[in-house]
């Protein structure tokens, strides 16, 4: 009798599929220093994709694939997102529905990000991920701000981990970074999305994955128990 192959390869391909890679996922926006120019401007458009010129299934899509066919944002302040009126600076606590190792960060400009020479999209920015709300204290990824219009702009967040992320803003292309906050126009971005993957990215160590490989271990001991004792 042959070893129980079919137990080890289920194991072992039990192992593999519990890591699934970089899907692209849609925040929510669990608070906004920023506020809203008006309702014609929510800050729901940074996630509803409706200026995208594709759509995704946020949290089964592949980032990599859906970033790469070359996705755009359409030059329409209505499907944009713009802070409210003179504020310009402030930050946006990004709820990802449970905790995530984050890859990248991507950024759509909106309308106004600089076809037209008004230049609101963002000049700079940071990021920081965690789990708790109230304890933002871990390794902060900051970026300069990309005026390419409508094309997504991508951020990397390598050894990012929480379900919260706090992305303060520090600015727009127009306005210098020295002038106090209040004289400004609005913040103007189109789409914000994040690359994420699974936490534990080492599936052997998981229980399930243990006992499975256990089972089929013990089911090979088993078999070669059985097995006749050759005749000399």
């Amino acid at each position: 009798m042959r070893p129980n192959s079919t137990l080890v390869s289920l194991a072992l391909f039990s192992a593999c599929s519990a890591a699934t890679a970089g899907t692209i996922l849609a925040p929510t926006v669990y608070s906004n220093s920023l506020g809203q120019l008006d309702p014609s401007y929510p800050v729901s458009a940074l996630r509803d994709q409706s200026g995208l010129s594709a759509n995704y299934v946020s949290g089964v899509t592949d980032f990599a694939t859906f970033i790469g066919s070359g996705v755009t944002h359409a030059a329409d302040d209505l499907k944009s997102w713009l802070s409210d009126e003179q504020k310009a600076r402030g930050f946006m606590i990004l709820d990802l529905g449970a905790s995530y190792a984050i890859a990248n960060f991507v950024m759509w400009n909106g309308a106004q990000a600089g076809g037209n020479g008004l230049g609101t999209s963002v000049r700079g920015f940071s990021l920081t991920a965690s789990d708790d709300l109230n304890a933002f204290n871990n390794a902060v990824f900051g970026f300069t701000g990309n005026e390419t219009n409508w094309n997504a702009s991508v951020y990397n967040m390598a050894g990012a981990i929480g379900r919260y992320v706090k992305f303060s803003i520090e600015g727009n292309f127009i306005i210098n970074p020295n002038v106090p906050d209040g004289s400004e126009p609005p913040i103007s971005i189109g789409e914000i999305a994040f690359d994420v993957g699974p936490v534990t990215t080492n599936p052997v160590s998981e229980p399930v994955s243990l006992s499975l490989i256990g089972l089929g271990l013990a089911g090979a001991a088993l078999a070669r128990r059985r097995r006749p004792a050759r005749q000399s």
